[in-house]
């Protein structure tokens, strides 16, 4: 006697199936359990004090006890309730009544006769017993099964229906949960029959139909994932070459797209794969480059990256071939934790672009990721000298130690006093960003700029009147005896823009400076009194 027994909804918040309940000799019950895979159940006297169960997974193995046994006894307990008793008439039609009694005969009679009016019952038919029929060509049984679902692609305007579509996605659903129990089994080789038919016809239909379902794009993750369990077992030399070399083919196939930087064949095999095995697996990423059947080349590109370990000179031609690509590859690689390969891309591209911001924003996002302080500091120092952007000099600021970064500022600065190219601009932002109005001050001076001086004299008014006054001063009698021509004009400007700023002070000082070093130009002094 064989049925199919429903877990009820309120036992772990879900129905359960069990399957093939069947009692054998002396009191012992098998049955499966289908919990995510397959699990096989064993019970000896079910229901009696000395029962004894086994299953197959992790928890009995830990506790001698699990939920795929309870479900099976109560499963039989249920049988037990639906049995008939001798001499009286059953009150409801049951399936298991109907199996248990029905000749075995008229009932596979009646299966063939369903299938043939019924094709989703004979798919589902074959989909269950295909493991158990051997054929000469276990590969191309799966194949046919699922070509009757969804036949290749024949004509330009071929489509196929959604009912299809979600046929198909359940039965290759199914045979994932069969490759695994398959794997789980130690059975590799019909692992590896199912695999090759499911797996192409997957991708085929994504492809060629041009359907990504969000089922369809799960269960291409799902078979991914199954490449990794699969090699992850101790599979023999020769079936693991005969997976290698499907996958292989299977990869070069026009239909199977890259579109993912995790989920695809070659990020799969780099996790497993042996250094030998690495190297043929390198050499299939370049022709693949040199094709256009829809693959993102940026993925490619950062997947060679990944598998060599470095940028070299190959690779770096296909980049220069592809330069619109370069930061989407690096990008990439920083999302995998490739920070070494990423840089070297990035370094060739700043060499070129010195000043690309975005560039120079993942290059010190990599120093701070690999805690690199020296090159974070190095790289914050010429881009704030490039740019002026302070934002750089809060970022280092936030990243390293205090007294760590007193030292990057003291050595600005000495590099501001001793390269005259820097932007005047620029050293003077650098000190006010830094709070040090008295460098500000030097620094003015030593650039003699009136300009220069007015477009921060309101901060440093604010911390020292009388420094800026002094500044002032020094700038002015400097300006007297060189541009005595357009001194009058400059100290219209001035006195505007200090009466603007209501840095009286300045004025008092400067007044009374001119008033007593230049007696003899009283229109000095003047053109700073007049309104």
């Amino acid at each position: 006697m064989m049925t199919t027994w429903y877990w009820p909804a309120n036992i772990y918040g879900k129905k359960k199936k069990v399957t093939d309940v069947t009692p054998i000799q002396n009191n012992i019950y098998i049955a499966k359990v289908k919990d995510g895979r397959s699990y096989d159940i064993e019970i000896k006297s079910p229901l009696a004090k000395r029962q004894k169960a086994t299953c197959e997974c992790g928890f009995y193995n830990q506790h001698g006890i699990c939920k795929h046994i309870i479900a099976v006894l109560y499963a039989i307990k249920d049988i037990q309730k639906n049995v008939a008793k001798p001499g009286k008439k059953h009150i409801t039609l049951h399936i298991n009544q109907i199996l248990q009694d029905a000749d075995t005969d008229d009932l596979k009679e009646f299966v063939k006769a369903y299938a043939k009016r019924d094709k989703k019952f004979a798919t589902q038919l074959k989909v269950h017993f295909a493991r158990k029929i051997d054929i000469s060509n276990n590969e191309e049984k799966y194949r046919n099964i699922l070509n009757t679902i969804v036949k290749p692609v024949t004509g330009a305007t071929q489509k196929v229906s959604v009912t299809d579509v979600r046929e198909l996605t359940k039965v290759l659903d199914d045979f994932a949960g069969q490759i695994n129990d398959c794997i789980a089994l130690g059975q590799y080789r019909e692992a590896l029959n199912i695999l090759n038919a499911t797996f192409a016809k997957l991708e085929y239909v994504r492809s060629k139909y041009n359907i990504n379902t969000e089922a369809l794009t799960t269960l291409s993750k799902t078979y991914h994932n199954i490449i990794g369990y699969f090699f992850s077992q101790k599979i023999p030399a020769e079936l693991r070459q005969d997976l290698l070399s499907f996958l292989y083919d299977l990869l070069h196939k026009s239909f199977y797209v890259i579109n993912d930087y995790r989920q695809n064949i070659i990020y799969c095999l780099n996790e497993v794969l042996k250094s030998k095995e690495k190297n043929i697996l390198i050499d299939q990423i370049e022709p693949l480059l040199n094709t256009d059947n829809g693959s993102d080349k940026t993925i490619l590109l950062a997947l060679w990256i990944k598998l060599i370990g470095k940028v070299d000179k190959r690779i770096m031609e296909h980049l220069d071939k592809y330069p619109l690509l370069k930061i989407g590859v690096a990008d990439l690689l920083i999302q995998d934790t490739e920070n070494k390969t990423a840089l070297q891309i990035l370094k060739a591209i700043h060499q070129q672009k010195p000043n690309e911001k975005n560039i120079i924003n993942r290059m010190i996002f990599i120093h701070i990721a690999e805690k690199d302080i020296s090159a974070l500091t190095a790289l914050v120092k010429k881009t704030y000298f490039m740019t002026g952007d302070t934002m750089y000099l809060s970022i280092l600021k936030k990243e390293i130690a205090a007294e760590d970064y007193q030292v990057f500022s003291d050595n600005v600065e000495k590099t501001i006093f001793k390269e005259k190219e820097i932007d005047a601009h620029i050293s003077m932002k650098f000190f006010k960003n830094e709070n040090n109005w008295a460098a500000m001050i030097i620094f003015l001076e030593h650039q003699a700029d009136l300009q220069l001086a007015r477009a921060y004299d309101t901060y440093l008014y604010k911390m020292d009147k009388s420094a800026i006054a002094q500044s002032y001063i020094y700038l002015l009698e400097k300006n007297i005896a060189s541009q005595p021509e357009s001194i009058m004009k400059t100290l219209e400007d001035l006195n505007h823009h200090w009466r603007q700023n209501k840095m009286i002070e300045v004025r008092k000082t400067v007044i009374k400076f001119l008033k007593e070093q230049h007696p003899d130009q009283p229109e000095l002094a003047g053109q700073l009194t007049s309104a």
